[in-house]
């Protein structure tokens, strides 16, 4: 046990750390949250729980926290002085950007080669306005809309002016595409950011940086991108769309940009081939759920299961159909939580183990699963696996793919991956390497299953078909991405007991029984109110200005926000 001196510094440093570890994921937070921090800082320190309210108000009194408004309860609502700082630079840093001069394409010779390109003349408007003599542009839209097909242009316009255009996406596996598609310099942006802090001179002014899928970028992130393009005279061009996933981190960027810089919007969707796919995404996407879910299941693609295990085979079984008919179109199968996407792997892996695709013996280990927590994995031949981290000698980034040719083990396994050897085919190229090189701090290799993937890690991605888990979870903007990853078509399949029994829960009580069954229509009308609900991420700005007060009666509470940070 501590002595007293002891526990007073470790309850001091706690607390002196605890400002910054609330703000980590949201910038407003609640005087409960408030409690509940200093209660977890006094665990294991013997100090009096009495100790929480006089410290959560001097807390308050010194000013390391501050209130900020009240929520719609009226309720205290409260920030930090440095997440109220960096939102109220991200909005100055814009007006300034945006007032600053910088060098123009010549429009009329971009609107020439928008037109070779055989772009439509929403993509052609958004690729002029990204072009204009302003050093800060957004270009906002659907998912499917040809974002990438529009920056062509773009980049060929800024290239030919003498200009070095360069790109950024939140996950490594989104630059790397932009690399592909555009021919230019792209990285993660931790990456970039990290290169900055470091010193690096990366950007000067005769810089663009392309900042895609700009709408996960929090208040800290962009204000650092921000902060570095103003200094380095360069000008930014912020691609994305407020309407999809929000932030990971503390606070919307994308959305406080926008209140010093307008939008180019483009709205005509072109990934899908069916106009009522179209339609029904863009219903999706404002929350107008219920008539695109009956477009869904009029062409049988909503799919309701007699429970979970149903839901999953039906969930593989629409996958296999697919690949009967076209062995070489792309799947990819979606759920909303790490724990869902678990469960359908290991179905999808049972089936493949007795259809003789996954082979021969298995290694197990302890894994790190994308949310941090411990999982249990085997891996044979024939697997298909999910890298968790980058490794530029293996040549792979988070969320690279590869297919597991051998395994083997030089020793006695005890249970982690020490003496585990994969022989594995990335991309055509044949690499074998340890997985305890993947290893994170407690000696877990990050590395997964690749039989389906979260909705946030799916978010920038284009597949032929895609079938997708809902449940309760789901907001509108998950439906949204979930829905708009495929080409062609999307199934969408949900668990018609847990839904029932949702309903059940939400009757007076003493209309409450076990084993109701409700009818098609009321199911539907439950899940098509919970695939409407907006769940945005909230500034410090809209909260002391009673624009998006924080609402504590939504389910998507904090502590949901806080899982959901681990789902990418």
């Amino acid at each position: 046990m501590l002595d007293q001196q002891a526990a007073e510094r470790l309850f001091s440093e706690r607390l002196a750390a605890l400002p910054a570890n609330l703000t980590e994921h949201e910038s407003v937070i609640e005087r409960r949250e408030l409690l509940r921090g200093v209660a977890t800082a006094l665990v294991g320190t013997a100090l009096p729980a009495e100790r929480a309210d006089v410290e959560v108000d001097r807390l308050l009194g010194q000013g390391a926290v501050v209130e900020i408004g009240r929520d719609a309860l009226g309720l205290p609502c409260y920030s930090t002085p440095e997440m109220l700082a960096i939102e109220r630079n991200v909005v100055a840093l814009a007006q300034r950007l945006a007032n600053q001069p910088w060098r123009a394409v010549d429009p009329e010779l971009l609107r020439d080669r928008c037109n070779a390109s055989g772009l439509t003349v929403e993509q052609t408007d958004a690729a002029l306005a990204a072009t204009t003599s302003s050093a800060v542009a957004i270009v906002e839209g659907a998912p499917g809309v040809g974002k990438s097909t529009l920056l062509a242009p773009v980049v060929g316009g800024y290239s030919r002016a003498g200009c070095r255009v360069i790109a950024t996406a939140s996950a490594w596996r989104i630059a790397n595409m932009l690399r592909d598609d555009l021919g230019i310099e792209a990285r993660a942006t931790a990456s970039w950011i990290a290169r900055l802090k470091a010193g690096e001179k990366v950007l000067d002014g005769r810089t663009v940086l392309i900042a895609d899928e700009a709408g996960l970028l929090s208040s800290r992130d962009m204000h650092a991108l921000l902060d570095a393009v103003t200094n380095a005279g360069a000008k930014i061009i912020l691609v994305g769309d407020r309407r999809q996933l929000q932030a990971i981190g503390a606070g919307p960027g994308l959305d406080l940009v926008a209140r010093a810089v307008e939008a180019a919007r483009v709205g005509n969707i072109v990934r899908q081939r069916e106009p009522w796919a179209r339609e029904a995404i863009t219903s999706f996407g404002v929350g107008q759920a219920a008539p695109a879910l009956e477009v869904f299941a009029d062409r049988g693609l909503l799919i309701e299961a007699d429970g979970a295990k149903a839901a999953v085979a039906a969930m593989l079984d629409a996958a296999e159909q697919i690949q009967t008919r076209d062995r070489r179109a792309s799947i990819l199968i979606l759920a909303k939580s790490n724990a869902a996407v678990a469960a359908i792997s290991q179905a999808a892996r049972d089936r493949l183990k007795e259809a003789g695709i996954i082979r021969g013996s298995e290694v197990s280990f302890t894994a790190a699963a994308p949310s941090g927590h411990s999982t249990q994995i085997s891996l044979a031949a024939g697997d298909r696996i999910r890298f968790l981290v980058r490794d530029d000698e293996l040549g792979v980034v988070n969320g690279s793919a590869a297919t597991i040719v051998n395994v083997s083990e030089t020793a006695q396994s005890s249970g982690d991956a020490s003496g585990i050897l994969i022989e594995a085919d990335i991309n055509g190229r044949r690499t074998t390497f340890d997985p305890m090189r993947l290893a994170d701090a407690q000696g877990r290799p990050r590395l997964g299953w690749a039989y389906a993937s979260t909705v946030y890690g799916s978010q920038g991605l284009t597949v032929d078909h895609a079938v997708a888990y809902l449940d309760h979870s789901y907001n509108r903007h998950d439906i949204y991405v979930a829905a708009s990853r495929a080409r062609q078509r999307t199934t969408l399949v949900f668990d018609a007991k847990s839904i029932d029994r949702r309903l059940a829960s939400e009757l007076p009580f003493d209309q409450q029984r076990d084993g109701l069954v409700f009818a098609e229509a009321q199911r539907r009308g439950w899940l098509a109110e919970r695939l409407s609900r907006a769940a945005p991420k909230i500034s410090t700005l809209d909260v002391i200005e009673g624009i998006r007060p924080l609402d504590r009666r939504s389910e998507y509470s904090r502590e949901r926000r806080r899982e959901l940070s681990h789902e990418l």
